[in-house]
């Protein structure tokens, strides 16, 4: 039986198999396959077109949207999805798993330290997410008017889009941490102010007006372990 996970059992009690990911190219399962290999996770990937509405995405998702994660939990196939929903779980489950191993491989930080570090992460993870809504609304203008000024509601996505970063960009200009420094760890904040990044579509003007955003996704983009995902996912789709 297949049902959604709002994870309320606490991660410490779960014996879960290996993760399986569907995703697709340019989508948020950039993030969560980001995650699911800086914390050293188990996975499979099933590549699927939503365009196409198979079966195999169907039955995980009735949205026929990616990313979707599925796992067997105490004998149960659990599904998750919405990519800040898998994200969350995985760094929840590592952090779980790091802290009963007293292990001290890769964690994802700003998860498990202090609460006004996990604030701040988390903040600036759903104020990035805000923009991948902006994304869809450039490029399916159709989907969001009644109306024939599909030009005028690309143009708004943009200005809506702008405005969020230029509050990222102070955010992360406020932190006691240099956010550009070579090697520092890598949070989901990082994950999510990369893609998100990378699918504005005037990507000069970011650079311009928002420089420190700008230089968290090349950051993410040359980090060691997320190039080659970076890559296969097409996230320079608007630098092509």
């Amino acid at each position: 039986v297949c049902r959604l996970s709002v994870f309320t059992t606490s991660p410490h009690s779960l014996q879960m198999s290996s993760y399986k990911l569907f995703w697709r190219k340019c989508s948020g399962a950039f993030a969560v396959e980001s995650t699911l290999r800086l914390t050293n996770t188990p996975f499979t990937r099933v590549k699927v077109n939503p365009a196409k509405r198979e079966d195999a995405l169907l039955r995980v998702n009735p949205m026929c949207q990616v990313p979707v994660l599925e796992f067997t939990s105490n004998n149960q196939t659990t599904v998750i999805t919405e990519a800040s929903a898998c994200a969350l779980h995985l760094a929840e489950c590592q952090a779980a798993k790091t802290a009963l191993d007293n292990d001290e491989q890769l964690v994802l930080p700003s998860i498990h330290e202090q609460p006004c570090d996990r604030a701040m992460c988390l903040r600036l993870m759903m104020l990035a997410n805000t923009n991948y809504e902006a994304c869809n609304q450039f490029n399916h203008p159709e989907r969001y008017t009644t109306g024939r000024d599909l030009e005028g509601v690309k143009q708004a996505s943009l200005q809506r889009a702008m405005a969020t970063w230029k509050i990222v960009e102070k955010l992360v200009q406020s932190v006691d941490v240099n956010v550009l420094l070579p090697g520092r760890a890598v949070t989901l904040a990082d994950l999510w102010i990369a893609m998100t990044a990378a699918w504005y579509p005037e990507q000069q003007v970011l650079e311009a007006e928002c420089p420190t955003v700008y230089g968290i996704k090349n950051f993410v983009k040359n980090h060691a372990v997320l190039q080659p995902v970076w890559k296969a996912y097409g996230m320079d789709y608007y630098l092509q």
